[in-house]
C-alpha cells in the first residue's frame, strides 16, 4: 500500500512540474512520431490494424484518427492495444458486487496489451477519456465482483496485461468512445469506439 501512494505521488510530482512548464511555454512539441511503430502485419505506419471505416464519425474525423472497434489492435508507445470484447456486467446476488443504479447498466471493455519495447511501459488512467454519445463520461473506478484486473498498471518488456476498463451507462446508449493520449497532449492518439451491438 505504502509502495501504491509512493507512485502516485510522483506520477502527481511529475504532472505539476510538466503541467508548470506548459504554462511557462516550455511544453514541447504534441506531435507524435509514429514512423516506427509497426502493427501486427508488421507493416511500418501508424500503427493500427484493422480500423473501422467510420468516415461519418465527425469527432474522430476532425480529430484524425479511426475509431478502431472490437478485435482491433493498435500499437503506441511500443504497447499493443487489442479490444477483446465488450460485455455487460450481470454481476450476482452477492452483497459485495456493483450493481447499476436504475435505468443504467455497467458495460466492460476488455482489452489485452503486450508490451512489446525493451522497456518498462505503463497503461495510466490519467492519459484516457471516455465519451458517450458525444458527451464526457467517467470511468467507473470500483467494481466489485468482476473477475479479472483492472487495465491499469505497469508492464515489463516483453510481458502483456488482460484488464477492463467499466463504465455506467444508461440504458439505450448509443455510442461510447474510449481514446487514449500522449503525454498531456491535447488530442487523443487512438480512439476505441463501441455500440451496443457490440455487446455480448
Amino acid at each position: 500500500m505504502k509502495n501504491l501512494l509512493g507512485k502516485k505521488f510522483i506520477i502527481l510530482a511529475v504532472m505539476a512540474v510538466v503541467l508548470g512548464l506548459a504554462a511557462c511555454g516550455g511544453g514541447g512539441s504534441d506531435e507524435t512520431d509514429n514512423s516506427n511503430d509497426t502493427n501486427i502485419n508488421g507493416d511500418v505506419g501508424n500503427g493500427v490494424s484493422g480500423a473501422s471505416d467510420r468516415t461519418n464519425d465527425t469527432v474522430l474525423s476532425s480529430l484524425n484518427i479511426d475509431g478502431l472497434s472490437v478485435s482491433d489492435t493498435v500499437i503506441h508507445a511500443g504497447v499493443e492495444f487489442t479490444l477483446d470484447r465488450v460485455e455487460r456486467f450481470m454481476g450476482s446476488d452477492d452483497f459485495f458486487v456493483t450493481r447499476p443504479q436504475d435505468g443504467y447498466e455497467i458495460i466492460l471493455l476488455w482489452f489485452t496489451i503486450q508490451n512489446i519495447s525493451t522497456e518498462s511501459r505503463t497503461v495510466n488512467m490519467f492519459f484516457a477519456d471516455a465519451y458517450l454519445d458525444r458527451f464526457a463520461v467517467n470511468e467507473l473506478l470500483l467494481v466489485f465482483g468482476v473477475e479479472g484486473e483492472s487495465l491499469w498498471g505497469d508492464i515489463y518488456a516483453g510481458m502483456g496485461r488482460y484488464g477492463f476498463v467499466a463504465f455506467e451507462l444508461p440504458v439505450g446508449w448509443q455510442e461510447l468512445q474510449w481514446h487514449y493520449y500522449d503525454w498531456f497532449s491535447e488530442s487523443p492518439s487512438f480512439a476505441f469506439v463501441v455500440t451496443p451491438d457490440c455487446v455480448e
